[in-house]
């Protein structure tokens, strides 16, 4: 299926995931016993919070996708539940401790220095470096989308 819709926040961690796994939508929904617009719908916002279930089948899924084979099952269903807490998170669920936040490369952090709030650039080199942003990242964004659908 493809789309102009851009994945949400959750949708982008989610890819992300299949990503490392090797998997896409299609595979993913066979592996986590779900459907392909379920999975759709959670990349790109179509589902206001996901169910638990749900997630926790996706977890498996990935766990299952990237594991070494002969992992003690006690090692794969602490890592299913980590990875089942980390999607809860994702989601907008706030239960126990969350997990620590992704690191944000050095180059994010100075692009936000040089265009957010208290930057010392006029409006108009803002907006070009936003505009030069959006140029860089289209090709990676398109990827993502193709992926996906």
């Amino acid at each position: 299926m493809a789309t102009d819709k851009q994945p949400t926040e959750f949708g982008y961690e989610l890819l992300k995931l299949m990503g490392t796994a090797g998997l896409r939508p299609a595979g993913l929904a066979r592996a986590a016993n779900t459907s392909g617009s379920t999975i759709t719908r959670l990349i790109y916002g179509g589902v206001e919070r996901p169910d638990s279930n749900t997630l926790h089948r996706i977890a498996r899924a990935l766990i299952e996708a990237t594991s070494p084979p002969g992992l003690p099952s006690a090692e794969a269903e602490e890592a299913v539940n980590e990875l089942h807490n980390n999607l809860l998170h994702a989601a907008g669920y706030r239960i126990g401790a969350a997990p620590p936040p992704a690191p944000v490369h050095r180059l994010a952090v100075e692009l936000n220095q040089m265009i957010g709030a208290g930057t010392p650039l006029t409006a108009e080199e803002v907006k070009f470096l936003e505009f030069m942003a959006d140029q860089l990242m289209e090709p990676y964004r398109a990827k993502l989308r193709k992926r996906a659908s």
